[in-house]
């Protein structure tokens, strides 16, 4: 199992999205000037009339080369300005507003004049044009309404706005590099009207230009990898939440979706199966069915990072709990499982195998009793898992020793404030058990994070009596989720 590193390796990893900040910083300044020569030369000093001689093609249509260009910058300022005000990406684009205003000191001291720049005002109605054909194709339909209804998009993520910017840059990028290494004996527009002979040996004799090859090359594919990062809301992780039966999965889920909610700075998004838990969105579960299984598979969708946020998807199946011992037999390749509970295990195995983090449920309630369940399989499974795969502890329903905590510690457990010395003795007091002490080192962990809920009277910090209300599952609102947001924020 992979462990939380600490000292100089933990704190660069908690800085590395300033890390990445800097490093996209040097790289779009450093890239722009060799990407704006090769904007210029290719597509204005020295075109060999391939791509170029397509554009003039359609602009010898009637519309004219300052035509094209009022719309296509139409276009892409309204991409930019709806990639700004995206939350989860406003970063990159003020990135890219640096990186245009470094390109354009380029094209002023080379001498570069966009046409449309010799008489902008005439070609005003054009722009606007190309800025609503831009915001009706990247808005959202219903974004899209909203504005023809003169009100504001409730909205604030734009997905087709990074890409439309993105696949523009690799558009302009591959034309101009064409038109400037790529020379054509002859004019591209009489291809199609060439013998098909002629056109075979006028296709050998295409010769490429060696001047700054390399260095366009380089610098171009660079600017591509770079801005393709932009793209990316999805995270590539998956998470996956095991426990007995009865833990508290269903509810794990419901209790971060709740934490989130209410904590700062962090988003999560629930489906609706998961919403529908706690009376909230649609009516029952949404359920995959076959003629050999049904699986209930609940979703959640959290944004993680301040700086490039992006989406980590953390799901969990209900059948998890019931067939815990099962995929334990089965990740040590044991075939005793037959008929319908096998097929749910290996679906299950298969999860867990694929999963980049895994985080185990330790029942508090059941430990309380003396009989905390699922400890073997666990130890089972962590012993087949991939080293790489991160493992997290976690105590579901540990308010069940809120009342002990305050005596010890003379602290509300319910009060956030208190939450990481809860934390610290909650690990303490569970690794003396010594069936959980031999899961903290099968996982090679020493933290055992708290979840757990609280009702309005208890979670007010002045109170220092009442009984913890135990149906958070039901939750209208009137209950709180305490250490959720703590937890996933350590999923890397």
């Amino acid at each position: 199992m992979s462990t939380e590193p600490t000292g100089p390796v933990s704190y660069l990893r908690s800085k590395s999205e300033f890390m990445m900040l800097g490093v996209y910083i040097v790289a779009l300044v450093g890239l722009a000037q060799p990407v704006a020569n090769l904007i210029v030369r290719g597509w204005w000093e020295q075109p060999h009339s391939v791509v170029y001689q397509l554009v003039t093609l359609v602009a010898d249509v009637g519309l004219g080369l300052a035509t094209i260009e009022a719309f296509v910058f139409g276009f892409g300022a309204v991409a930019l300005v709806l990639m700004t005000i995206d939350r989860a990406k406003r970063i990159q684009a003020a990135l890219l507003w640096l990186g245009i205003a470094v390109a354009a000191t380029q094209f002023v001291t080379r001498g570069f004049l966009f046409k449309v720049a010799v008489n902008p005002l005439a070609h005003l109605p054009v722009f606007v044009v190309g800025a609503i054909v831009g915001a009706r194709l990247l808005l959202p339909l219903a974004a899209w309404r909203a504005l023809t209804n003169g009100t504001i998009p409730s909205t604030r993520r734009f997905p087709r706005a990074p890409l439309a910017l993105v696949t523009g840059l690799a558009m302009v990028l591959i034309g101009a590099w064409v038109e400037a290494h790529v020379v054509f004996p002859v004019a591209v527009t009489t291809l199609p009207t060439l013998p098909i002979a002629t056109l075979q040996r006028t296709l050998l004799e295409v010769t490429i230009v060696p001047n700054r090859l390399a260095i366009d090359s380089v610098a171009a594919m660079a600017l591509l990898a770079v801005t393709r990062r932009f793209v990316a809301y999805k995270s590539t992780r998956s998470v996956v939440v095991l426990g007995p039966k009865g833990s508290g999965k269903t509810t794990f889920g419901r209790g971060a979706l709740a934490d989130c909610e209410r904590s700062a700075g962090v988003e999560m998004n629930g489906s609706d199966n998961m919403l529908s838990i706690g009376g909230h969105g649609t009516d029952g579960d949404t359920a995959t069915v076959s003629n050999t299984r049904e699986n209930i598979e609940r979703s959640l969708t959290m944004q993680r990072g301040q700086l490039f946020p992006t989406d980590l998807t953390i799901s969990t199946l209900d059948h998890a709990g019931e067939n815990l011992k099962g995929l334990a037999m089965s990740m040590e390749g044991k075939e005793e499982i037959e008929g319908l509970g096998r097929v749910k295990v290996e679906e299950l195995r298969q999860e867990v195998v694929a999963a980049d983090t895994i985080i185990l449920l330790i029942d508090t309630a059941a430990y309380q009793k003396g009989e905390p369940a699922g400890l073997d399989a666990y130890e089972t499974i962590l012993g087949e898992i991939d080293p790489e795969t991160q493992v997290l502890l976690a105590a579901s329903k540990a308010d069940y020793l809120a009342e002990e905590f305050r005596q010890a510690r003379q602290l509300n457990p319910f009060d956030s404030t208190n939450l990481p010395v809860f934390t610290e003795w909650v690990s303490t007091k569970l690794g003396d058990h010594n069936a959980i002490r031999a899961l903290l080192n099968a996982a090679d962990q020493d933290t055992i994070y708290p979840t757990y809920f609280a009702s309005e009277a208890v979670a007010d910090p002045e109170t220092v009596d009442g009984v913890v209300d135990r149906e958070p599952v039901t939750d209208n609102g009137s209950r709180h989720p305490y250490g959720f947001v703590e937890l996933l924020k350590q999923i890397r």
